[in-house]
């Protein structure tokens, strides 16, 4: 479930329709990853609820073009509100 927390939709939608849910769009990413985001930092508090999401928000946007400077500082910053302008353009640059 690292990086795609929504299987678990995906998996019961399927065992109930027999069909595939789509894939999430960028901007539904980025809102959930901004929803993990924040229950990390409820529940573990700074810096430690950032260091505990960086290995999973890094695989929420696997594949994505031209990213590896964007997941680098992703994965390397401790402030919060930079984290959460980095998810913001993530979804200004590839939300479509």
């Amino acid at each position: 479930t690292f990086g795609h927390p929504w299987i678990f939709k995906e998996i019961r939608h399927y065992l109930d329709t027999g069909e595939e849910l789509p894939d999430l769009s960028i901007s539904e990413k980025v809102d959930l990853a901004k929803r993990h985001l924040a229950l990390s930092l409820d529940l573990k508090s700074e810096p430690r609820g950032i260091f505990e999401m960086r290995r999973h928000l890094s695989c929420y946007f696997k594949g994505l073009p031209d990213f590896k400077e964007t997941r680098i500082r992703m994965v390397t910053t401790l402030d919060v509100n930079e984290l959460y302008s980095i998810l913001d353009g993530i979804k200004d640059k590839y939300a479509v």
